[in-house]
C-alpha cells in the first residue's frame, strides 16, 4: 500500500466564483463531480446513505467524522461509508485554490454480487478502513468515475468497473470483528425504516411510526437514533434529498424535483440541499449530452 501523490494544482480556465456539482446516473450507482471555489472551511452535518459512498480527494484534505473517532482524509487518498451509517466530514482549513472530490453511491448489492463472483459471501462486503491511501485503487477508482459519464462501450465500462470494484474488496474488503461491524436494527426499527422508505415523499405522522414499532414516542426515537444516528425526521429528509439528487442528475428542473420528492416547494429544497450537499440544487449539474443511466447518447 503506498500513499497516492496527486498534484493540488487547480483545473486550467478561469477562477471559480462558486460552489458546483455535477451528476449523472450509471447502472444504478449516483456520480458526483464536487468543485469547491476558493474559500473558508466548510462542513456537512451528520446523516447517512442507504449505498456504499466512495470518494476520492483531488486537491484538498479533509476530515470524517465516523464510528465514534476521526478520520484524517488527505489529498489522494480513497474513502468509503458503508451503508446506513452516520458520518459526517469537514475541512480543517480554508482552501486557498479550487478542490475537487469524486464521489459515487454505489448500491450494496453491486459490491455483493462481486464478492459472490469473487468466491466470497452475498452478504454486504465490509471494509475496515473507512480511508484508504493506495495509489492503484485511486487510479482505478478515477478511471471509473471518468468512463461512467462516457457513452462509449459498455463492455469497457464494465471492464473497469469490474476490476476496480475486485482490487477494492480484495486488497480491502476483508472481515471485521465482530464488534466493529453496526448491529443490525432490530426487527420493530427495520419495519420502521421500511416504511420510512415506502413513504420517503409523503407526510409521515409521529403515531404511524410509533404504532408499527409498537412503543413510545420517546422510546422510538431513542432507539432510532441509535440504529441510525438520526431522528426519524432527519432521515426521511436525507431519502427525499437522495431522491432530489437523482432526478436532477436527469435533468429534472429543480422545481419539479422538489415537488416530486416532497419538498414543501423549491425554496424549502434548496434550504436543505445547501446544508448537506454543499450547494443550490441550481448548481447541482446533470452531466451534457448524454442519458448516462443506459449509458445511450441524448439529444438536445
Amino acid at each position: 500500500m503506498s500513499t497516492a501523490s496527486m498534484s493540488p494544482s487547480p483545473p486550467p480556465g478561469p477562477p471559480l466564483s462558486d460552489d458546483a456539482v455535477t451528476a449523472w446516473l450509471r447502472d444504478g450507482a449516483l456520480f458526483e463531480q464536487y468543485t469547491y471555489a476558493p474559500g473558508p472551511a466548510s462542513s456537512v452535518p451528520t446523516h447517512s446513505h442507504d449505498e456504499y459512498q466512495w470518494s476520492l480527494t483531488l486537491d484538498f484534505p479533509g476530515e470524517y467524522r465516523y464510528r465514534r473517532a476521526r478520520h484524517a482524509v488527505p489529498v489522494g487518498s480513497v474513502s468509503v461509508i458503508h451503508p446506513g451509517e452516520p458520518h459526517n466530514t469537514r475541512q480543517l482549513d480554508a482552501c486557498p485554490h479550487v478542490a475537487r472530490y469524486l464521489v459515487a453511491y454505489v448500491p450494496r448489492q453491486r459490491l455483493a454480487t462481486i464478492a459472490g463472483e469473487l468466491g466470497g459471501r452475498h452478504s454486504d462486503p465490509f471494509f475496515v478502513e473507512p480511508v484508504i491511501l493506495d495509489r492503484s485503487l485511486a487510479a482505478a477508482y478515477q478511471a471509473v468515475h471518468d468512463a461512467s459519464r462516457l457513452s462509449g462501450s459498455r463492455l469497457a465500462y464494465d471492464e473497469l468497473s469490474f476490476k476496480m470494484w475486485s482490487l477494492a474488496l480484495v486488497r480491502h474488503g476483508g472481515l471485521a470483528p465482530d464488534d466493529v461491524r453496526t448491529s443490525a436494527p432490530p426487527q420493530a426499527m427495520r419495519r420502521v425504516i421500511e416504511h420510512l422508505h415506502d413513504r420517503a415523499g409523503l407526510q409521515v405522522r409521529a403515531s404511524d411510526l410509533t404504532a408499527i414499532a409498537g412503543s413510545s414516542e420517546r422510546q422510538l426515537y431513542r432507539s432510532f437514533r441509535e440504529h441510525t444516528g438520526v431522528s426519524p425526521h432527519r432521515y426521511q429528509l436525507q431519502l427525499r434529498l437522495s431522491m432530489a439528487k437523482r432526478l436532477l442528475a436527469h435533468g429534472t428542473p429543480p422545481a419539479e424535483a422538489a415537488a416530486a420528492a416532497g419538498f414543501v416547494d423549491q425554496s424549502h429544497l434548496s434550504r436543505h440541499f445547501k446544508r448537506l450537499v454543499g450547494v443550490a440544487p441550481g448548481r447541482y449539474r446533470p452531466a451534457r449530452g448524454r442519458n448516462v443511466q443506459d449509458g445511450r447518447s441524448r439529444q438536445n
